[in-house]
Parts: C-alpha cells; sequence; structure tokens
C-alpha cells in the first residue's frame, strides 16, 4: 500500500492524523484515537486531517473547518460537545476553532509553550475544555479546571493523549509507552509503562472513563 493513502472498502482515501468517534445512540463523542484509522463499528464519525478538513460519515454532521485557512501550526486534536452538534480542533499552538454549538473558551495561541499541544478533553457540560502539551502541561479554560499536570516531571515518554473523568472532576494524561498519570477523582487502573510495547501501538480512550 502506498504510504500517502488508506484503503477502507477497496475506497482510497488519504491517511489522517487521528480519528474521532461518536455513538449515534449516546449522540456524542466517545474516543479520541491517535494514529491511522479508517473503521469503526458506532453509528457515526468525523475523520480530520492535519489541515483541519472534516470528513463526517454515517450520524455525524459536518459543522465547518479550517481546511479553506492558513493555519500557523497543524491541527493535532478535536473534540465534541455533549450532544454531538459542535466540536472544537486545536493546533499544535493552541489555537482553538469552534464549530457548531462549541463555544471559545480560550487558547493558548498567542503563548510561548514550552512544549506543543497535542490534544483536548472537554468537560461534561461543554462549557470548558483542557488543552495539554506533550510534557503533560495542562491549560484548562471556560468550566474546566486545573487538577495537575506532568509539566515539571521528566517522563520517559511525551504525553500523547488526556481525558477526562465522567464528571469532569479529575482526568488522565497517557503517555507514549502507555504511562498513566491521574489526577484529582480519576484513578489508576493500571498501564503498560513497563510493558514493551509493538512499534506504532498507542492508546484509546474511552471518554467517560469507562
Amino acid at each position: 500500500m502506498d504510504s500517502n493513502e488508506c484503503c477502507a472498502k477497496e475506497v482510497k482515501l488519504p491517511c489522517f492524523d487521528f480519528l474521532q468517534i461518536s455513538r449515534a445512540d449516546f449522540g456524542a463523542f466517545r474516543q479520541l484515537f491517535l494514529g491511522q484509522f479508517l473503521g469503526t463499528p458506532f453509528g457515526g464519525y468525523w475523520v480530520v486531517d492535519s489541515k483541519g478538513g472534516i470528513y463526517p460519515f454515517g450520524s455525524a454532521g459536518g459543522y465547518g473547518s479550517t481546511g479553506g485557512i492558513r493555519l500557523s501550526q497543524p491541527i493535532v486534536g478535536m473534540s465534541a460537545t455533549p450532544n454531538g452538534a459542535g466540536y472544537w480542533l486545536v493546533a499544535a499552538d493552541g489555537g482553538i476553532f469552534p464549530f457548531g454549538n462549541a463555544g471559545g473558551y480560550g487558547s493558548t495561541g498567542g503563548i510561548k509553550l514550552n512544549k506543543p499541544i497535542i490534544g483536548m478533553a472537554t468537560t461534561p457540560d461543554g462549557a470548558g475544555y483542557w488543552l495539554v502539551g506533550s510534557d503533560g502541561g495542562i491549560f484548562p479554560f471556560g468550566d474546566a479546571v486545573g487538577y495537575g499536570s506532568t509539566g515539571g516531571i521528566m517522563l520517559n515518554q511525551p504525553i500523547v493523549g488526556m481525558a477526562s473523568s465522567p464528571d469532569g472532576g479529575g482526568y488522565w494524561l497517557v503517555a507514549a509507552d502507555g504511562g498513566i498519570f491521574p489526577f484529582a477523582d480519576s484513578a489508576g487502573y493500571g498501564s503498560t509503562g513497563g510493558t514493551r510495547l509493538a512499534r506504532g501501538k498507542k492508546a484509546a480512550w474511552d471518554r467517560h472513563g469507562q
């Protein structure tokens, strides 16, 4: 297979940086996958590329994109509103791009960061979000609260994702080696931090801590 193409159901599509998926029965995103994913058993999903081009499938709606905007930094993360009627895109500099019923509560677009932003997570009511850097630095906006970070810790591997606890009273950070860092009411149930992982494998999250 060509390195610039992925194939799903014999239809060639561009390779994407990550895939955000929603369950049709709940009408909201449930998981953020970092890597190249084109298939899902759920009822709908969005695929987003590094330019912010949005590709909705199934029950997912297209509410806008940054595909036609000249970005300072590539898009590195995405999260949806609780009812799935909107979403945020986040760039590596922490620039936030809200669409649909998503609100803009702030960004790090004008701040000099120690490390680039690699993702985001939203609060349960959709009135806030956290941005996370590759060093585990946390930047809360709206009704999101900062419960701690790994910004001052020497990590074995960079942070590659985060998820909030069901009530928004905590969150988990995950490193590229599967190391887990729970904060506030998020519990640690185990990790692959001490396990030799197959090359290129990364973690997937259940947004509601399940």
